[in-house]
């Protein structure tokens, strides 16, 4: 395993079982709407994106240190976005929201 190359074959089939994980080819890997939203709110809470991605399945030796720490920022950015619209909420107070919007998503 190598982490943010071209995934093999069977590298495509082991990513496609994981709930995480949406879609996958060669060269991109599509996450769940279900696990991009609890990964963001774990990471504003503090946890290390490495362990999220761990936990799901989804090993950084396989997916890539920096497509993981892409995507997570990218998914921040968006959350901090959607929730606030400026920069004047801190990271509790875009949690709470967050967990607020998800659980009427999710359920």
């Amino acid at each position: 395993m190598r982490g943010g190359g071209v995934f093999s074959d069977e590298e495509i089939q082991l990513l496609r079982e994981l709930p995480a994980v949406a879609n996958v080819t060669h060269n991109r890997i599509t996450y769940s709407d279900a696990f991009k939203q609890v990964c963001t709110i774990r990471y504003l809470a503090g946890e290390s994106p490495t362990k999220i991605f761990r936990e799901a399945g989804l090993p950084p030796e396989l997916v890539g240190y920096k497509r993981i720490e892409r995507s997570v920022a990218r998914w921040k950015a968006a959350a901090i976005k959607s929730v606030s619209g400026n920069d004047h909420l801190d990271d509790s107070e875009i949690i709470a929201q967050l967990v607020e919007r998800y659980k009427r998503t999710l359920v």
